[in-house]
Formats: C-alpha cells, structure tokens, sequence
C-alpha cells in the first residue's frame, strides 16, 4: 500500500483516521483480490471473545470487562459494515 498521510482533520481525531486507513485497505484488498472484502467497527477486544481458542476467548472478556467498569458489555449486534452496506437483506431474512 502506498504511504497514507493523514489529513488535518484525521490528525485530531484517531478514529476518523483508522477508518478512513481501513477504508483504503479494504478496497486494496478488492483491488488485490478481485472479491468483495468487508469491514467491521470491531476492536481487538471486541473480536477476541469470538474467536475459536478459549484462551484468546477468556482474554477479550477480561479485557472488556476491565475497559467496562467490571461489567461484560452485551455483543455488538450489526446491521451494517464500516461503509453501511446492510449485512442481511430484510425482506429476504424475515
């Protein structure tokens, strides 16, 4: 990928930035690929309780429960991807 300079707004606030880098990098992949990538707003933590291992499981709780207060957060439930594509067609699941 080529060198991503951040943009004077993506300076002062780091989430505009990682989305707007993610942004790039899917479409690289497409590019790359030639197949439709997605993204998600997930964090490490936030991925780590599903994950197949137990070990990497029990670490995202602890994590997010320690980033919580003590309290486990409910899952993210999504309906769309990091660009609002819907993740499931309405008419089509009901």
């Amino acid at each position: 990928l080529a060198l991503y300079v951040p943009k004077e707004n993506e300076r002062s606030d780091p989430v505009v930035y990682a989305n707007h880098v993610r942004e790039k990098m899917v479409i690289a992949s497409q590019e790359y690929n030639k197949n439709k990538v997605q993204a998600c707003d997930l964090t490490w933590y936030e991925k780590l309780p599903h994950e197949p291992n137990p070990k990497a499981q029990a670490l995202g709780r602890r994590k997010l429960t320690e980033r919580n207060g003590g309290v486990l957060p409910p899952s993210p439930v999504f309906t769309t991807d990091a660009f609002g594509n819907p993740l499931y067609n309405k008419e089509k699941d009901q």
